[in-house]
């Protein structure tokens, strides 16, 4: 047996900047950089008779996000690249009673690309970083324990990728 809530969202107000940046110091090495930050509101987001969560940040969505990455590719088709990337400060819930601090992950791939295939060995989560992946909820099932609910982040994964094009 379970509970499931669905609400809508009536309003919201996004404001947002991103840029993006790319620059090659050398012809075999890449590095790009990315920003992005948003300040998104609910205008009107009437959750019960009595209870309003206007003016409250929209869960899941960080107030800000940035990555750093190099890629090396030699003239032969090998290449490396390494990733760092940024998860702002999220609201995971509408009342935003719980946050996710902002978190930082690190990235790594090795490869080669062909005329038409490639082939990944790469590692996600370098660090094997467990941080909150999705919306909290509290128990509604056995009554509010004073503890939020929800997804963890995947762990450290690591795998091998073959890609052929016809």
């Amino acid at each position: 047996m379970s509970t499931a809530l669905i609400t809508s969202n009536a309003a919201i107000t996004n404001k947002a900047a991103e840029i993006e940046l790319q620059y090659n110091p050398i012809e075999q090495l890449t590095i790009r950089f990315g920003l992005g930050y948003v300040d998104a509101r609910y205008d009107d987001n009437q959750y019960s008779e009595t209870v309003n969560y206007q003016g409250n940040k929209v869960k899941m969505i960080p107030e800000w996000d940035s990555s750093l990455a190099s890629t090396y590719q030699w003239s032969n088709g090998l290449y490396i690249r390494r990733q760092w990337r940024l998860l702002g400060k999220t609201a995971l819930t509408v009342d935003n009673k719980v946050f996710r601090l902002s978190t930082v992950l690190y990235d790594f791939s090795a490869g080669y690309k062909g005329n038409n295939w490639q082939v990944r060995l790469f590692v996600e989560n370098i660090t094997n970083k467990c941080y909150e992946a999705g919306q909290a909820d509290e128990n509604f099932m056995l009554g509010f324990d004073t503890n939020y609910y929800g997804p963890i982040s995947s762990p450290r994964i690591i795998g091998l990728e073959l890609n052929y094009a016809i």
